[in-house]
C-alpha cells in the first residue's frame, strides 16, 4: 500500500497532501471508535486490506479512488466502509 499512496501523491502539493491526510485521519479515528465499541465489525475486514472510509470531502474521496485503483491493480484487497457510525 505504502508504494501506491507514494505514487499518488507525489503529483500533489503539500497543501493537498495535508488536506487528504486530515480527512482521512478524521474518519479514521471515528472508524477506529466505532470497532472499539463494535469489536466483531473486525471480522468484517479481510486481512491485509486496504480500508477506505468516506469523508466528507469529494476531493479527497476522488484521491482515496485513484489509490483504490493501485492497490486493486497490483492485486490488493480493498474494504469499503459503506458509511461511518460515529461512535459518539
Amino acid at each position: 500500500m505504502n508504494n501506491n499512496l507514494n505514487s499518488i501523491s507525489s503529483g500533489l502539493t503539500n497543501e493537498q497532501q495535508q488536506q487528504m491526510a486530515v480527512a482521512n485521519m478524521a474518519v479514521a479515528f471515528d472508524y477506529l471508535n466505532f470497532l472499539l465499541e463494535n469489536p466483531n465489525a473486525l471480522e468484517e475486514i479481510p486481512d491485509s486490506a486496504t480500508v477506505i472510509i468516506p469523508t466528507e470531502d469529494t476531493w479527497v474521496n476522488e484521491q482515496n479512488n485513484q489509490i483504490v485503483a493501485q492497490v486493486q491493480k497490483s492485486g490488493g484487497t480493498v474494504y469499503y466502509v459503506q458509511k461511518l457510525v460515529n461512535a459518539a
